[in-house]
């Protein structure tokens, strides 16, 4: 009940935008917590407060969502904070080694979250096509069909539509008006449909998007060219294949843009912070900023932190030392 009159609080709190609202909680609370706004839950020394859930809640929710979303994230917070107190009760822990972990996941959310946006200053610039289609042509082997692929027409109708002597000519014209009128036939009539036969599918994709007697055999339905109606009780299936690439041949560049995009921003990104870390690497070498203690090499086999110990070493160009 407590949590839910908070709950209320802070809904509020939202609506109103933060302003008069804040300052009434605000004088309920003692100093220290007044930039807070209300506490929603303590669990021992530890609090939460209105507005730190303020800050992580997703924006744009209505207020009933937003109130279910604070007091599942208010439920959670509570049942992590005992865990956590006693886990340091009765938990044989190292803390030193948490610590350690805690520091390095700290440092590497802090190098990954720039490097983040410095690949969103540095990839504004979009891929041309022109890179796309190079690298489809460059690299033909590694875009053969594992399946086939096919560009298809098909529409389910009920049984009783009119009209459905127009629809072989439809389907099977090239003509822009033809298929003008198809689409508004569909629009009107058909239960579910795809008339964009420029578009490549998997082929058993295509047919149980069409909902075809799967008993069939699967060559019955990739039959070029040929308009294929199967009744089922009370409807109607026009189904005819426009365009058929089979298995082993070299895949549309259309069906394999968005893959080769993906891959070359990758390539991008990875180049990127190549770039980056040499850069900053070579800048900070020259500024003398990072010393590297490596000695030489004993005539026993050492252990992993042999290399480390030790104190005699001498300055090298660039801010290295050597052993």
């Amino acid at each position: 009940m407590f949590v839910k009159i908070l709950l209320w609080v802070f809904q509020c709190l939202l609506l109103l935008g933060g302003g008069l609202l804040l300052s009434h909680c605000q004088s309920t609370t003692k100093p220290g917590a007044q930039a807070q706004g209300a506490l929603l839950a303590q669990v021992q020394t530890y609090k939460l407060y209105a507005r730190q859930v303020q800050e992580i809640m997703p924006a744009g929710l209505p207020p009933a969502d937003s109130t279910q979303w604070v007091e599942r994230y208010t439920n959670q917070w509570v049942r992590n904070r005992l865990i956590m107190l006693k886990a340091q009760k009765m938990g044989n822990l190292d803390e030193a080694e948490i610590e350690q972990k805690v520091q390095n996941y700290r440092e590497e959310l802090i190098a990954h979250e720039f490097e983040k946006q410095y690949l969103r200053d540095k990839l504004k610039e979009n891929l041309r096509p022109q890179e796309i289609e190079t690298y489809y042509q460059q690299n033909p082997e590694n875009f053969r069909l594992k399946e086939d692929l096919v560009g298809f027409i098909f529409l389910r109708i009920p049984a009783s539509s009119p009209d459905q002597n127009l629809l072989p000519a439809w389907i099977a014209s090239n003509k822009s008006e033809d298929a003008q009128k198809l689409k508004e036939y569909c629009a009107k009539f058909a239960k579910s449909f795809q008339i964009a036969p420029q578009e490549w599918t998997p082929t058993n994709k295509a047919i149980r998007r069409a909902g075809l007697n799967p008993s069939e055999a699967l060559m019955v339905y990739l039959q070029v060219g040929q308009l294929l109606v199967q009744t089922q009780a009370d409807q109607v299936v026009y189904w005819q294949v426009k365009q058929l690439k089979k298995v082993g041949e070299l895949a549309p560049l259309a069906y394999v843009a968005p893959a080769i995009r993906e891959l070359l921003l990758n390539q991008r990104k990875v180049k990127l912070i190549q770039e980056l870390e040499e850069e900053t690497y070579k800048e900070a070498q020259k500024k003398q900023l990072f010393k590297i203690f490596v000695h030489e090499k004993p005539s026993y086999r050492p252990s992993p932190l042999a290399g480390l110990l030790g104190s005699s070493a001498h300055l090298c160009p660039g801010g290295h030392y050597f052993g």
